[in-house]
């Protein structure tokens, strides 16, 4: 967590701004976290403009609605009761816990079909609808890449963001739109960027 916190205030004091989306495994991040790192949490889903291009942003769990267990729990820990009871207790045992959470996951994933573990395309439009935007940016589902979605006979761009590990596909906006970059940690710790 130290590591996290210095590397994201590094990330400010060199004069990028940090925005954060909560997920579903860092959703207990709390305002002390990013005033710690210089960061600001944002809501749920926010609308940004990319290139003129009204842009819904969101983690990409609530388009998972076919999974109805996730979004049972989701509903559940996001509540102020829940959240108070478990940042109550000590942290060996919220980290307990949190491992606890994570292996009911990985077997929750592991007994459910692909279909139910990605988003469902009808919630997507709704958001698309809700929001009033071209275009969707969202990770959550790990299957990354560029998406067309047919909505009310319009085709809209749906870019789904993949996970992390030594490399990663992050989303780029420069002066031709939104573009696929892969960074890579090398071995002496850096990133290299090569546009997809």
């Amino acid at each position: 967590r130290i590591d996290v916190i210095k590397g994201l205030r590094q990330l400010v004091d060199a004069g990028t701004q940090v925005n954060l989306i909560q997920g579903n495994r860092d959703f207990l991040l709390a305002e002390r976290f990013a005033s710690e790192c210089g960061a600001k949490i944002l809501n749920d889903c926010i609308v940004i403009d990319c290139n003129g291009q009204s842009t819904l942003l969101m983690h990409g769990d609530l388009l998972c609605t076919d999974d109805t267990a996730y979004q049972a729990f989701r509903r559940l820990s996001r509540g102020k009761e829940w959240r108070s009871n478990v940042l109550a207790k000590p942290l060996w045992l919220r980290l307990a816990l949190a491992r606890w959470y994570r292996f009911r996951s990985y077997l929750h994933k592991q007994q459910q079909t692909s279909e139910i573990m990605d988003v469902n395309a009808e919630t997507v439009c709704e958001y698309v609808n809700h929001y009033v935007v071209s275009q969707l940016i969202h990770g959550h589902t790990h299957r990354p890449g560029q998406h067309s979605i047919i909505n009310d006979d319009q085709i809209l761009e749906r870019y789904v963001l993949g996970d992390w590990g030594d490399s990663a596909k992050i989303l780029a906006l420069g002066s031709n739109g939104l573009q696929f970059e892969k960074i890579s940690l090398n071995r002496h710790g850096k990133f290299s960027c090569n546009i997809i």
